[in-house]
């Protein structure tokens, strides 16, 4: 079997002798970069530009177990104005604050685990 990720993100696997089976459609990035502060939902890929000032992205009111939002330093300024993750009264790594995202060049991604833990940030 053969798996391929697509231009789009879809992953698609090949089993020999068979028809194609997409295994994963991945949402797209949002490809214009955002520049001003904004609120997000499940299943965004933002693209974020910080070369203005510090922004601020507001994470769901009311997530659910497995919801993932991505954040890509698009033009490698988060080291200078960085990006916050807004909770919106959730926690961010079981901590009751807000979340820094503060490492040039790179993408954050946050996943929601439970109402105890909140979101897990990874990068």
């Amino acid at each position: 079997m053969i798996t391929k990720v697509t231009s789009e993100g879809n992953i698609i696997q090949y089993p020999l002798g068979k028809d194609p089976v997409t295994i994963a459609k991945v949402p797209p990035w949002n490809t214009n970069a955002r520049s001003s502060s904004f609120s997000t939902k499940a299943s965004d890929r933002n693209m974020v530009d910080t070369t203005g000032g510090w922004l601020t992205a507001t994470l769901p009111l009311s997530p659910v177990a497995g919801d993932v939002i991505e954040f890509f330093d698009a033009k490698g300024q988060f080291g200078t104005y960085a990006l916050t993750l807004g909770r919106n009264g959730n926690p961010i790594n079981g901590l009751t604050s807000d979340f820094i995202c503060d490492i040039m060049g790179k993408k954050y991604v946050a996943t929601y685990i439970d109402n105890s833990f909140g979101w897990s940030i990874s990068f």
